[in-house]
């Protein structure tokens, strides 16, 4: 499974007498493949360039992460991850670099939940909106909507709703 996004941004700050104007493209790729039964990578590619001009100077910045995810199912609820990655500054030549581990457990169909740990982590949010690549814990909630757990939901819902 493969999946990107694009995206682009002018953004005008106007503080104190300087007015800086900001101007960003940003792509994201996301590349997901079961190895076998128990075991998925996931690997992410980002790239962004960004270009700042104020009434005194202009720079630009170009900057790209990538991350890999292995992840292995314990058994039918429980599963295990680590992940590793990099952000880097080709302009000014720096690098940061995130390394973690988790553990997911799915209480119910189609919910999913994953408590994880940073040792090392980096802080972009063009990249990471939700703080998975920062260090330190994090927490994540996924639940998988389609139409038939749309309708399955409702109907519990109705049933809890008429007794």
């Amino acid at each position: 499974l493969v999946s990107e996004k694009s995206s682009t941004s002018d953004d005008t700050d106007s503080s104190d007498s300087d007015e800086t104007d900001t101007k960003k493209i940003v792509h994201n790729m996301h590349f997901n493949k079961k190895l076998n039964k128990k075991t998925r990578i996931g690997l992410h590619h980002g790239i962004k360039y960004v270009k700042d001009e104020s009434n005194s100077t202009k720079s630009s910045s170009t900057i790209d992460t990538a991350t890999v995810q292995v992840r292995r199912d314990i058994n039918k609820r429980w599963d295990i991850g680590v992940h590793g990655g990099y952000l880097k500054d080709w302009d000014n030549d720096s690098r940061e670099y995130v390394a973690g581990a988790s553990i997911g457990v799915s209480p119910s169909k189609n919910l999913w939940i994953e408590l994880g740990y940073n040792v090392e982590g980096f802080s972009d949010k063009d990249f990471d909106s939700n703080k998975y690549t920062s260090e330190g814990v994090y927490v994540d909630f996924r639940y998988k909507f389609n139409q038939d757990s749309l309708k399955n939901e409702l109907n519990y819902l109705r049933r809890g709703i008429a007794k």
